[in-house]
């Protein structure tokens, strides 16, 4: 809903509203809105409890499925088919990374498909739209349970599929036994080291097929975790130059100094690995 501006800028303010009076005082802004609004595509709501939800609910219910015509699901699909696949899978894509981190893995799929896809693929595409249709008011949550963001650390999430995927080596050269990985980067509470159940906030999210070839369940594991705590070192950084306290001529020792960066992994080989003293 609308506030009024001029009350948001001229009445009783407290620190933070006085923060915001700074930052609109700078910009020609023609309405201000709080509470329930549409930005970049995006639906967000805030509860009364202060708690955020973002969905991209229309945007979602906007996407149309690609028509299959009447043929072999096996056959090679012509120009046409190729461009409705890539609008729908570019369209999925932009929900996936924006709200919808339950999708990332089904589009990556479908993006490495591009120009020599099948009718299954395209049967696939429209079953990956249909469950995005149905679960279109799913979204991001953010809670107001997770404590002081002064004490948070970054944490990197990350798993890997071995083997299971077929990646194109060269333009037009594909090749079975390829891997799939996938992180999250959240924003948690300084014990979730030792939590069973915790609250976090997700900053950002993959799934992308790793480049290289993996010979190994734990080099896989591996590969993703490399690509998960290098985002997470450059968002921690980040957030630690928020509060004033990064020197950029020594970025990651003075980051490390003033927050912590947690990293979690489903696979027990490297765990062992890295926690031992050897």
């Amino acid at each position: 809903m609308s506030s009024n501006v001029d009350e948001l800028l001229y009445g009783s303010l407290s620190e933070a509203e006085a923060e915001i009076k700074e930052i609109l005082s700078e910009f020609s802004v023609k309405q201000v809105l709080d509470t329930e609004f549409r930005f970049c595509g995006k639906e967000v709501k805030q509860n009364d409890d202060m708690s955020i939800f973002v969905t991209a609910k229309d945007n979602t219910e906007n996407i149309r499925p690609i028509d299959i015509s009447a043929g072999r699901l096996t056959d090679k699909c012509n120009g046409v088919q190729n461009t409705a696949l890539r609008s729908v899978v570019a369209s999925l894509a932009w929900v996936a990374r924006q709200v919808r981190p339950t999708l990332s893995c089904r589009v990556s799929k479908l993006q490495t498909v591009a120009g020599k896809a099948t009718g299954n693929d395209l049967r696939e595409c429209n079953k990956t739209l249909e469950y995005a249709l149905e679960t279109s008011t799913e979204g991001i949550f953010y809670s107001t349970e997770m404590g002081p963001w002064d004490d948070s650390v970054v944490c990197s999430i990350n798993d890997a599929s071995f083997g299971n995927e077929e990646v194109e080596v060269q333009p037009g050269v594909w090749e079975d036994g390829g891997s799939q990985q996938g992180g999250s980067i959240r924003l948690a509470p300084a014990d979730v080291v030792n939590a069973t159940v915790t609250t976090v906030h997700p900053i950002s999210w993959s799934s992308t097929v790793i480049k290289r070839a993996c010979r190994a369940t734990l080099m896989a594991e591996t590969m993703a975790m490399i690509k998960g705590t290098e985002a997470g070192e450059r968002i921690r950084a980040a957030i630690v130059d928020m509060r004033g306290q990064l020197d950029f001529r020594n970025w990651e020792e003075s980051a490390s100094s003033q927050m912590g960066h947690c990293w979690m992994t489903d696979c027990e080989s490297l765990y062992e690995h890295l926690v031992s003293p050897k």
